[in-house]
């Protein structure tokens, strides 16, 4: 039995997961409908009974803030789907490496950030090794996609880790 509950905002984009209880509150106040439901369940009080929600969608739109991404290694590696972006080979989590495009050196001298998502991509260690502490055209070196523009990623507004019931997946973008 599921006992989380996807919780939509009026135009049908997800917003969180709800613990039952919450959810049950919400329904029983008619601030929710169900969208989805549990095939075969059912909640019952003496009184009442109710299909077993799955996603539930508010009757009012609520505004929910865009949340900013936060640069991080894996951030980056997420972002370039584990791909070296020199050469184009697909990498393991263990064998994808940083590499800061303008070197973190020359960043130093400059006075700028090295660490972030328009200046760092995924590469591979031989790539890596080959560019070195030097800048791309120094190292003979150039993105294996032309148009590979680093750059902030998309953030959902939710993170899932492990599975995901199957009648959410229509409302979640991946």
């Amino acid at each position: 039995m599921t006992s989380q509950i996807l919780l939509l905002n009026a135009d049908f984009r997800a917003i969180r997961v709800l613990s039952l209880k919450r959810a049950l509150s919400l329904l029983l106040k008619d601030r929710v409908d169900i969208v989805e439901s549990v095939p075969g369940k059912k909640l019952r009080s003496p009184s009442t009974e109710i299909d077993y929600p799955s996603v539930i969608r508010l009757r009012r739109f609520v505004r929910v803030p865009d949340r900013k991404a936060t640069w991080s290694r894996r951030a980056v590696f997420s972002r370039d789907h584990y791909t070296c972006q020199y050469c184009g080979r697909k990498l393991d989590r263990d064998e994808a490496t940083l590499d800061h495009i303008i070197p973190v050196s020359e960043c130093k001298a400059r006075g700028i950030r090295a660490s972030t998502f328009s200046n760092s991509c995924c590469s591979c260690v031989s790539c890596n090794t080959k560019k070195g502490s030097r800048n791309m055209r120094d190292a003979g070196l150039r993105f294996f996609d032309q148009e590979f523009e680093p750059k902030i990623p998309r953030v959902s507004y939710l993170i899932f880790s492990g599975d995901v019931p199957e009648s959410w997946r229509v409302y979640i973008r991946s």
